[in-house]
């Protein structure tokens, strides 16, 4: 190798590892200086200490919240952000951020937006006029009641790997606390933190009730002489959160639920005053409601014509409504303009419930399964609002946001429920017990062409498919026919006859044919058993993915689960080939069992899966995915014929 050469590749080595090595230090002998009564240099100094920056992608130096309710009920929310990033794939996360708030009842003020780097502030004073973009969220683009929405883009100047952000802005919303207010706070954030704190500031007399939960720290509390008290919860050192992400972090994480409600009660009128003035009916609703109705005959019936005329007249606006939660738009408002966030169309839908003879609630269910803090009232751990409606002797539960309409209400089995109307707090449901999802499969080939065959479905809790199959336009044998398909490639069912069929469980025979089967390239008949429509697969959280190894985050399952599902198939005049060989699995998340036999003519396979609760901790995740991907296999469930 010629000396040029040489000095080259000696070169282009030595810049490939400056490039590709972490930086670490934002700074070298200049100051942060003093920031919201804190010392930027200490925190910088003790994340150094704490974490290893070569490893990660952002270190917050400081996570803070402080919240202030005023005499006049204004609701003053400030956040304060410091940020070390070391890694290009932080800066969409720290550097642009996306504040959404309501201008017609609120406003917006950004006191610090800048970056630390070279030893000096970019900007060094005030807020640059191109850092603070005001936008219009995409989903009230074409609801133009809801166009007082804004989403505030807060673009961080200068920024240059590594760098240290700081974000300070507040948000004072206008008699947002004037009769009640409360929120949720989760110490663990995205990434790890040096300093991560809460602070509530109220009038003296006025304390609020609160709950430290998962370890979450309790206040300090300072009694002020001008008349306020000051509550400070405070963690350092804190990791990140579990990943990935579920819908309530409270869970798992450490958390403050606070309140400044009197109690249930006082929350509770002050719902049902706007949403019952709200959800009244005018002549043409009501003419256009009595001509939908004419000719349904049963309640259920019914209501699931009034949930289809509210789809049909009111498309839904899906967007955070807890912006607009005491504020309900009029029924008329609604419907002329033909769109709606989750509580206006929960009033649309009420009025006309209502009109139509039945008896129709508001409810609140938790956000995932278990309690919630029952001495701290509030919405925090509640998801959208939902309508209770009882259509005879049974309820339906319809979410306004999705438009669905569930006779079975599993989904507010295991979870915390609340209804405004009611003097009582929220309750938790009874959990399901073990749901059932058994299936059974027989084929033999037809004397005429392909196979032809027999199943029987047996689904209650759960897995009830009693809404997918009720009705009188053949739902039923619809269902039974994604079933069949979905459990047998090419499968088409053409018979069902029920032995059970309500809301609670659903048990049934049908008949099927598959035209033909093609054989594989070595000549070989192949039948393989899918995961059914409706079973255990159906049932999982979306953030459940078999091919993620690790897991830091719990599985929030819907309740315990048991799925036995059976394949029999008749070799008839071909020979045997291969079937799977039997296994049985045992682990704390539950069990996997797998039995196949070959006898007088007919092939067996039968598996048993059980999930054995609805909360699956971290430190169980690869118990759970070794069964999930058991019971996916394809080894476990194809015969070969030939």
């Amino acid at each position: 190798m010629s000396r040029l050469r040489m000095i080259i590749w000696m070169s282009a080595a030595v810049l490939f590892t400056l490039v590709a090595a972490r930086p670490i230090a934002a700074y070298a002998d200049a100051s942060m200086g003093t920031s919201g009564g804190h010392d930027l240099d200490e925190l910088w100094s003790h994340a150094q200490q704490q974490f290893d920056l070569t490893t990660e992608d952002a270190v917050l130096l400081l996570e803070s919240r402080q919240v202030s309710i005023r005499a006049n009920g204004n609701l003053h929310t400030r956040v304060h952000r410091v940020v070390w990033i070391g890694a290009g794939v932080s800066i969409r996360g720290q550097a642009d951020l996306r504040i959404p708030y309501n201008s017609a009842t609120s406003t917006l003020t950004v006191n610090k937006l800048r970056t630390w780097r070279d030893d000096r502030w970019w900007p060094d004073t005030g807020v640059s006029e191109t850092a603070v973009v005001e936008t219009l969220p995409y989903a009230v683009a074409r609801a133009d009641d809801y166009t007082t929405m804004r989403e505030t883009m807060l673009l961080h100047d200068g920024v240059e790997l590594p760098c240290i952000m700081e974000t300070d802005y507040e948000i004072v919303e206008r008699g947002a606390a004037a009769y009640g207010t409360d929120d949720l706070w989760i110490f663990t954030q995205d990434d790890p933190a040096v300093r991560v704190e809460l602070v509530l500031d109220v009038s003296q007399g006025e304390s609020p009730v609160f709950h430290s939960g998962n370890g979450a720290p309790e206040p300090e509390i300072t009694r002020g002489t001008n008349g306020r008290d000051v509550h400070r919860w405070v963690m350092e050192n804190v990791s990140r959160m579990g990943m990935p992400r579920i819908s309530d972090p409270a869970i798992a994480e450490p958390y403050v639920a606070w309140s400044t409600w009197r109690d249930w009660g006082t929350l509770g009128d002050i719902i049902t005053m706007s949403f019952d003035e709200a959800a009244v009916l005018n002549q043409t609703m009501s003419d256009t409601l009595a001509a939908r109705l004419e000719n349904e005959p049963t309640d259920a019936a019914k209501a699931r014509a009034i949930v289809a005329l509210v789809d049909e007249f009111a498309r839904s606006i899906h967007y955070d409504s807890r912006f607009w939660r005491f504020s309900p738009r009029t029924t008329s408002r609604t419907w002329e303009t033909a769109y709606g966030h989750a509580i206006d169309r929960a009033a649309l839908a009420t009025a006309l419930f209502r009109g139509a003879g039945l008896e129709a609630s508001p409810m609140y269910r938790s956000i995932s399964v278990g309690g919630i803090d029952q001495d701290v009232p509030g919405l925090s751990r509640f998801g959208n609002m939902l309508l209770l409606v009882r259509c005879g002797a049974a309820f339906g539960c319809y979410d306004p946001d999705s438009g669905s309409f569930d006779m079975t209400r599993r989904a507010l089995r295991g979870c915390a429920l609340w209804r405004p109307d009611s003097p009582r707090p929220p309750h938790v449901n009874d959990p399901e017990p073990v749901s059932l999802y058994e299936l059974t499969i027989t084929m033999q080939p037809d004397d005429k062409a392909g196979w032809k065959g027999t199943g029987i479905i047996n689904a209650n809790n759960l897995f009830s498919p009693y809404d997918d199959m009720v009705g009188f336009g053949g739902e039923a044998l619809a269902y039974i026919g994604r079933v069949a398909a979905s459990a047998i490639d090419g499968a088409a069912a053409d018979a069902f006859n029920p032995e059970f069929f309500d809301a609670a469980r659903v048990t049934g025979g049908f008949g099927f044919h598959v035209d033909d089967i093609e054989p594989d390239s070595h000549g070989r008949t192949v039948i393989k058993l899918n995961a059914p429509a409706g079973g255990v697969t159906a049932r999982l959280p979306s953030d459940v993915h078999l091919y993620r190894e690790k897991r830091t985050s719990p599985v929030i399952l819907p309740g315990p689960m048991t799925q036995r599902i059976t394949l029999r198939v008749k070799t008839g005049d071909r020979k045997f080939g291969q079937i799977p060989e039997g296994r049985v699995i045992e682990n704390k998340a539950g069990s996997y069992s797998l039995n196949a036999t070959h006898k007088d003519g007919w092939i067996t396979i039968k598996q048993e899966l059980t999930l054995s609760d609805s909360i699956v901790p971290p430190e169980q995740w690869r118990d759970l995915r070794t069964l999930l991907l058991e019971a996916e296999d394809p080894v476990g469930q194809t015969i070969f014929l030939e």
